[in-house]
C-alpha cells in the first residue's frame, strides 16, 4: 500500500501537518506561558504596593486590623490568591475567605531566602512546583516588604497558583489540535482529489507503456496540460513515434537486405544448377562462372558495407582524425575512375587550388567518401555528360561538392537519398544501383567528423552532393 504514489503523498501531508501542529503547540506554550507569568507577576507586584498602602493606614490608626484583614480577603477572593501579611506581632493568612495563622517557622521553611531578602527592602519572586502548603501545584509567589517611614515593619507574600496559566495553555493547545485535525481532514480530501487528478494520466501512461512494450507502436496519450505530467505525455508520444518510425525503418531494412541477398543468391543457385545438370554447355561455363564471381563480389561488397554501417551507428567505427590534404585525396580518387570516365565519354571539371588544402579528417574514411560520391556521380551521369568536383575555402570551413549532369532527383525525394537502400529511380538496373548503402555510409562518416552533408538537384545545375570539413593551417 505504501508503495503507491497516493499513499506516499498522504503520508507526507500527514507528517507535515502533524509536525506543524506540534511545533505550533510548543511555540504557543512557550510564548503564552512566559507572557502569562510575566503579566501575573506584574499584577501581583502592583497588588503588593496596594497592600503596603493599606498597612500604612492601619499603622496611622485609620484602619483597624479587622478592616485590613477584610480588605485582604476581598483581594484574595477576587484574584484567586493566598495572601500572607507578616508583621512583628502576628501573621495573617487569607485563602478563599478563610483566615488562618502561620508560624514564623512555616514562613522560613518554605520562603526563608525570600524572607531574608524582603527584610532588606527588596521585592522577591519565586516559582515553585513543590509545596505542601499548596498541595504540590505550581505556585508563583511575590514577596514585598511593608515599609513605613522608610523602615521595614513586615512583609507581604502573595501566592497564586499557575493552574490558570495551564488552563490558558490547554485552551490554546486544544484550539491548535482541533485546527490541526481540521487541516488533516482537508489535506486528506485535497490529497485524494489532487492525486486522482495526477494519477489518472500516470495510470494511463503506464497502460500505454505496457502496450508499447508489446509492440503496439501506434498508441498515443492525449496531452491535456503543459505541466510536468503533460511534458511526460509529450515525451511518451515522441518516443512512440520514434519507435514506430524505427520499426518501419527496421522492417524496410530487413526487407531490403533480404531482397539484396536473395536476388544474387537465387541467380547464382540457378546458374550453378544449370551447369551441374548440363543445361549450360561446357563452352559457356567460363562466361557464367564469371557472372557468378561477379555476384559473389557484389555480395562481399554489400556485406562489408552493412558491417561498416552497423559499426558506425553503434559508435564502434574507428576514426583517426588528423591533418590531411583533401586535394590529394580527390586527385587520387578521380584517377581511379579514369577508365570508366573515358568509356562513358564524361567531361570532368576539377576546381581546386594547385597546392594543398589541409583539413581535419580521417584519411581512409574521406577517401571512402570521395569514392562513393564520385562512383555515384559517374554511375548516373549520361554518356557525354559532365562531372565536376569543386573545393571551396570559406573562412575556417572547406566545402567539397561533387556535381553530375543528368536527370535531376525529384524535390520530394531529396531528403531520402541518404536512407539505406532507397532508390530514386526504380527503373535503374541492379548493376547501376550498387548496394544502395554508399550514400548512407557517406553521411555517417561526415557526421562522425562533426560536419554536414546535403544534396541539391535541378535540371539546370545538375545534382550536387556537398559536404563540409574543418579547415586547418598547413
Amino acid at each position: 500500500m505504501t508503495n503507491s504514489l497516493f499513499a506516499k503523498m498522504m503520508i507526507i501531508f500527514i507528517i507535515i501537518i502533524a509536525g506543524t501542529t506540534v511545533l505550533s503547540m510548543a511555540i504557543e506554550t512557550y510564548l503564552v506561558s512566559n507572557e502569562t507569568i510575566t503579566a501575573t507577576e506584574s499584577a501581583m507586584r502592583d497588588q503588593a504596593v496596594e497592600i503596603n498602602s493599606l498597612a500604612k493606614l492601619k499603622d496611622q490608626g485609620s484602619m483597624t486590623s479587622a478592616d485590613l484583614l477584610s480588605q485582604l480577603v476581598v483581594k484574595a477572593d477576587l484574584n484567586e490568591e493566598v495572601i500572607w501579611l507578616v508583621d512583628n506581632d502576628r501573621i495573617y493568612v487569607t485563602s478563599n475567605s478563610n483566615n488562618t495563622e502561620l508560624t514564623q517557622d512555616d514562613i522560613l521553611k518554605y520562603y526563608g531566602d525570600m524572607y531574608e531578602d524582603i527584610r532588606e527592602g527588596n521585592v522577591s519572586t519565586n516559582i515553585s512546583r513543590a509545596s505542601d502548603t499548596f498541595f504540590n501545584v505550581p505556585v508563583i509567589t511575590v514577596g514585598a516588604p511593608i515599609s513605613i517611614d522608610g523602615n521595614v515593619k513586615g512583609a507581604v507574600f502573595i501566592h497564586k497558583t499557575l493552574l490558570s496559566v495551564n488552563q490558558s495553555l490547554y485552551s490554546v493547545n486544544r484550539v491548535l489540535l482541533i485546527t490541526g485535525l481540521i487541516y488533516a481532514v482537508v489535506a486528506v480530501l485535497l490529497c485524494t482529489i489532487f492525486s486522482s487528478y495526477l494519477l489518472r494520466p500516470l495510470k494511463r501512461l503506464s497502460n500505454m507503456t505496457k502496450e508499447l512494450a508489446k509492440g503496439n507502436f501506434d498508441v498515443r496519450v492525449k496531452v491535456k496540460s503543459h505541466d510536468e505530467v503533460g511534458q511526460l505525455a509529450e515525451t511518451f508520444n515522441q518516443a512512440a513515434e520514434d519507435l514506430e518510425r524505427y520499426e518501419a525503418t527496421r522492417s524496410s531494412f530487413i526487407a531490403n537486405v533480404s531482397h539484396e541477398l536473395r536476388s544474387p543468391m537465387t541467380s547464382m543457385q540457378g546458374l550453378v544448377q544449370a551447369m551441374l545438370d548440363g543445361t549450360i554447355k561446357d563452352d559457356q561455363r567460363d562466361y557464367y562462372l564469371n557472372v557468378v564471381l561477379g555476384e559473389t563480389k557484389r555480395l562481399n561488397i554489400l556485406i562489408n558495407d552493412l558491417l561498416d554501417l552497423t559499426r558506425m551507428e553503434s559508435g564502434t567505427f574507428p576514426m583517426d582524425i588528423k591533418k590531411i590534404d583533401i586535394n590529394e585525396i580527390i586527385r587520387r580518387t578521380v584517377i581511379t575512375f579514369e577508365n570508366r570516365i573515358r568509356k562513358e565519354k564524361i567531361d570532368v571539371d576539377i576546381e581546386m587550388s594547385d597546392g594543398r588544402c589541409m583539413v581535419m579528417g580521417d584519411k581512409d574514411r574521406m577517401a571512402q567518401v570521395m569514392v562513393n560520391l564520385i562512383d555515384n556521380a559517374v554511375k548516373f551521369t549520361p554518356e557525354g555528360g559532365k562531372l565536376a568536383v569543386k573545393v571551396m575555402e570559406e573562412g575556417k570551413t572547406v566545402k567539397v561538392s561533387v556535381i553530375n549532369s543528368g536527370k535531376p532527383i525529384a524535390e520530394e525525394e531529396l531528403p531520402l537519398v541518404f536512407v539505406r537502400f532507397y532508390k530514386t529511380d526504380k527503373s535503374r538496373n541492379r548493376e547501376q544501383e550498387g548496394t544502395g548503402l554508399g550514400l548512407s555510409i557517406v553521411k555517417k562518416i561526415i557526421e562522425q567528423h562533426g560536419q554536414k552533408i546535403w544534396v541539391t538537384s535541378s535540371e539546370e545545375e545538375g545534382t550536387a552532393f556537398t559536404f563540409t570539413l574543418q579547415k586547418c593551417d598547413s
